[in-house]
């Protein structure tokens, strides 16, 4: 009855005391990933590059304020130089004297309302992948930047020109007004003077890039201005000529129309120009309070990493070794099943395994290196993940068809590299 399970701990106090009797093994497969690990953590940079730049500007001058420029170039890119030429940028570039050369467009005003879209072009002579990928994420958002500081200018621009407008608005509605009642201290040329300013005021408006977008608040007030415009025309065309007494119903439109702009006007010169160029802003709230830093994060998948490496290391040995020293002839013609030699070796290695794991906890908690989570769930990771038993199969199962050390050697790294990169992906 107990035979079968006396068979299978014989296995279990054979991997035991083979593991024990070789202490040099186990340091060696502990420092060996340790070390590794080590060595690439302290050459990995998780921040971003700091890429040195230089802006080089249009001869005929930026219509962007240099120091917003310099601002917002310095937000992502380490400004260190201006050069006057761009073959000198260049030139710099290709000596490695820089990381970056960005050059701004000229006329950008002119070359917008003309319906193109001026580029910012961004040289490199980097031959590392990542830091081009983060030249051009740099590069999209400070093109957005810039963007939005071109934005912003042109928002104030126009909000100046619509408070001047209104200025314009109250003082010809007054004389509209006056002629509307008969009045007859209205100057018809005091009146023409102030209709021709607000007419010139209203075609600034009108080419402005604000009012030159296609939503309906834009679309409506560039009507009313439009009609507004001609409406005034004709009141000027009309004094003249003489007979502005005939456009009775034509100066009460226009005064109508005149208090439906000033509200148009009011409200938009009164908003903020951040909320018309930005007017979403991202809010984020994570709900557990705070992210881990890197290491606490990674901590417990490197230990784990470790574990699994012992495991498949381990187990994968023991079939070359008694693959070559010919204990498996014995096993053979013993009165013990497979089975049992398996489920041995298996209980031996996750025996050994556990006491390596509860080592290294306890030496995280000495080195006061932080761990979250439980360390209870460490074991259900490590034990429970198809990756250790799947690649612990294949590596024994290549080995036993191998006759050399050297070639069951090279099985097994090949199964643990194997694991180590499945390990690795996300």
């Amino acid at each position: 009855m107990f035979e079968p399970l006396i068979r299978l701990s014989s296995f279990l106090t054979k991997e035991i005391a083979e593991v024990v009797r070789q202490p040099r093994l186990i340091l060696s497969l502990i420092l060996g990933p340790f070390l590794v690990l080590l060595l690439f953590g302290v050459g990995y940079s998780g921040d971003r590059p700091l890429l040195r730049t230089a802006m080089v500007l249009p001869e005929s001058g930026s219509e962007i304020d240099p120091d917003v420029l310099r601002q917002l170039v310095g937000t992502n890119f380490t400004l260190v130089e201006e050069p006057l030429a761009e073959e000198q940028a260049l030139d710099m570039l290709r000596n490695n004297a820089l990381d970056v050369v960005q050059v701004l467009p000229s006329d950008i005003r002119q070359r917008v309302l003309a319906g193109e879209q001026p580029s910012i072009r961004f040289y490199s002579n980097s031959i590392n992948p990542l830091d081009e990928q983060w030249i051009q994420y740099l590069a999209y958002a400070e093109v957005n930047e810039i963007n939005k500081a071109i934005l912003l200018q042109s928002t104030g621009e126009t909000q100046a020109e619509a408070r001047a407008a209104r200025d314009e608005i109250a003082a010809t509605r007054e004389q509209l007004l006056a002629l509307e009642s008969g009045l007859a201290q209205s100057d018809p040329q005091e009146l023409q003077a102030s209709v021709r300013r607000l007419r010139d005021t209203t075609g600034l408006l009108l080419a402005s890039p604000f009012l030159l977008r296609d939503d309906a608040e834009a679309a409506d007030l560039r009507a009313e201005l439009q009609q507004l415009q001609s409406d005034l025309t004709t009141i000027d065309e009309s004094i003249s000529n003489g007979d502005l007494d005939q456009q009775q119903q034509r100066i009460v439109a226009t005064r109508q129309r005149l208090d439906t702009v000033d509200e148009q006007l009011a409200l938009f010169a009164d908003l903020p120009p951040q909320a018309i160029v930005s007017p979403l802003q991202p809010a984020y709230e994570n709900l557990r309070g705070a992210p881990y830093d890197l290491m606490t994060f990674y901590i417990p998948a490197v230990l784990a990493l470790l574990v699994q490496h012992i495991a498949v290391a381990l187990g994968s040995l023991s079939i070359v070794r008694e693959r070559l020293l010919g204990t498996m002839e014995y096993f053979r013609v013993a009165p013990v099943s497979m089975f049992q030699m398996v489920v041995g070796k298996y209980l031996a290695y996750t025996l050994f395994v556990a006491v390596i794991a509860g080592v290294l906890l306890a030496l995280m908690q000495v080195l006061n290196i932080p761990f979250a989570g439980s360390p209870g769930c460490l074991p259900g990771y490590c034990f429970c993940s198809r990756w250790p038993r799947s690649v612990w199969a294949f590596g024994s199962r290549c080995s036993r068809h191998q006759r050399a050390r050297r070639s069951s050697s090279l099985c097994w790294c090949c199964g643990c590299r194997s694991f180590l990169a499945a390990s690795s992906c996300p």
